[in-house]
This record gives structure tokens, C-alpha cells and sequence, in this order.
């Protein structure tokens, strides 16, 4: 059974220098019993990043929508050109982003991110 520890790393600054604004994402469901396979085959093609020995990187994500939830109905319902707003925080670098993901008609997902204070929270008060 494979591990993320098979995989060969990359640094913040290696993956700061791909072309990640503009892409296509491909997302799949599957039973956790088969992941190890899975892993073990991609392990050759991909790498992950890592940030002082840490593989299995966490983030604080606070989304924004309309008062009528239209960002995430639009999601729901599968609506092409749609948009997404929000403030990521990543917990091991402490690098924080307002970013706004447009999902195009093409299934091409082009996000713009304004750096924001690295103390951002990202926990909703009510």
C-alpha cells in the first residue's frame, strides 16, 4: 500500500512558479480501500509540496456569497460560469489570500488572489 511518503516533494517556491491560476480540475470519488492502489500509481507522475517535513498540508478556508446563497446554488445546480469568493488562510506557511475562482463554460477554473495578513482569520463570528 502506498503512502504519501512515496511520493517525491516540491518546495512553496517550485509550486509558486506553476501555472495554477488557469487550469482544469478533475475531482473523483472512491472508496478509501482502494486509495493506496491509486496513490501507488500516481506516485511516478506527481509530487507533492512540502513545508518543513510536512506533506499533508491544512488550511482555514471563510467563503462569501450573496444573502440568497447564489454562489452556492450556483455550484449545486452544476451552472457553468460561475464565480467563488473567498479568504484561504494556509496554516503551515501562514500565507493568507482573498481569491475569486471563476469556473468557465470551457471547465476551466482562472482564480486571482490578493495577498492578505497572515494573521487572517478565517472563522466566521455569529
Amino acid at each position: 500500500m502506498s503512502s504519501l511518503n512515496d511520493f517525491e516533494s516540491h518546495t512553496l517556491e517550485q509550486q509558486s512558479r506553476a501555472a495554477l491560476m488557469d487550469r482544469v480540475d478533475t475531482k473523483f470519488m472512491l472508496p478509501i480501500e482502494k486509495l493506496g492502489a491509486y496513490l501507488n500509481t500516481l506516485n511516478t507522475e506527481y509530487t507533492l509540496l512540502e513545508i518543513d517535513g510536512v506533506r499533508d498540508s491544512r488550511y482555514d478556508s471563510l467563503y462569501f456569497d450573496t444573502p440568497d446563497l447564489s454562489f452556492y446554488m450556483a455550484h449545486h445546480n452544476g451552472k457553468l460560469n460561475r464565480n467563488k469568493v473567498r479568504l484561504r488562510r494556509y496554516i503551515e506557511s501562514g500565507i493568507a489570500f482573498l481569491e475569486v475562482k471563476n469556473k468557465t463554460n470551457k471547465s476551466r477554473t482562472m482564480k486571482q488572489r490578493i495577498p492578505s495578513f497572515e494573521d487572517a482569520s478565517c472563522t466566521s463570528q455569529h
